[in-house]
C-alpha cells in the first residue's frame, strides 16, 4: 500500500493533475485588506485631485476670455467701429438683454459700439455665460475693455445694453485676474491676461516672472 501511494506521488503527471485540482483566489482577507488600502489612497489623493480639476476650470475660462477679448479687437477692425468686452453677472444672450457691468464677474457680453450719430439697432456680438454654481470670477480695474477700429484700447462712447456705460480709460493697459475660489493657499493657480494700449493680448501666470519664466507674468 504504501510502495503504492509512493509511486502515485512520485509520478510527474499525477503531481501535475493534482495540482490542477487545486482551487486559486483571495481570501476574503486579502480582499478587505485590498479594499482598505484603496480607500486610504482615495482620501490622500482626493484634495489633490480636487484642486487639479479647480485649476484646469480657471484655465478653461481664462482661455475663451482671452479668445473673445480677440474676438472683440477683430470685430472692432472688421466694421471699423469700437467695440466693448463687459463684464457681468447678468446672462444676455441677444440684443433684448441688458447688462450691468461688474467685478468680479462671471460672465462677459461683447457689445458694438453704434457709429459717431447714430444708433446700433443690433449692438449684440456675442456672449460668455457660466453655470450659476460656477466659482470661477474675473477681476479686473475695469468693468468694459473697449477697442477702437486699429484694435486698440480706447475710451469714451456709450455701449449699448448698459445703462449708459462709457468705455473707461484704460490708462497703461488692463490686467484682468482669473480665479476660482474652490481652490485655496498655494495649490490655487489664477490665472491673468495683460492687454496693452496697444492691443496685445497675453495669458500669463502671476505667480511667476517673465524673466525666468516664458508664462510669467510682466508685473
Amino acid at each position: 500500500m504504501e510502495q503504492n501511494q509512493h509511486q502515485l506521488l512520485g509520478d510527474e503527471q499525477e503531481r501535475v493533475m493534482l495540482n490542477l485540482t487545486r482551487r486559486n483566489g483571495f481570501t476574503l482577507v486579502e480582499l478587505m485588506i485590498v479594499v482598505a488600502i484603496l480607500g486610504i489612497l482615495s482620501l490622500l489623493a482626493a484634495p489633490a485631485f480636487r484642486d487639479w480639476i479647480g485649476n484646469t476650470r480657471t484655465r478653461t475660462v481664462s482661455e475663451a476670455l482671452q479668445n473673445d477679448l480677440r474676438r472683440a479687437q477683430a470685430e472692432a477692425v472688421r466694421t471699423n467701429r469700437r467695440v466693448a468686452l463687459v463684464f457681468t453677472n447678468s446672462t444676455p444672450i441677444d440684443n433684448t438683454g441688458s447688462s450691468t457691468p461688474a467685478s468680479p464677474a462671471r460672465n462677459w457680453v461683447i457689445y458694438a459700439l453704434p457709429m459717431t450719430g447714430g444708433a446700433e439697432a443690433t449692438p449684440f456680438v456675442a456672449s460668455y455665460i457660466q453655470d450659476p454654481g460656477s466659482t470661477v470670477t474675473v477681476s479686473s480695474a475695469l468693468t468694459a475693455i473697449c477697442f477702437n477700429s486699429v484694435g486698440r484700447l480706447v475710451a469714451g462712447g456709450t455701449i449699448p445694453n448698459t445703462g449708459s456705460t462709457a468705455c473707461p480709460a484704460p490708462g497703461n493697459g488692463v490686467n484682468i485676474t482669473v480665479s476660482n475660489s474652490e481652490v485655496t493657499g498655494s495649490e490655487a493657480r489664477p490665472l491673468r491676461i495683460e492687454v496693452s494700449t496697444g492691443g496685445k493680448l497675453r495669458l500669463c501666470d502671476p505667480k511667476r516672472s517673465i524673466t525666468n519664466a516664458p508664462d510669467g507674468c510682466t508685473s
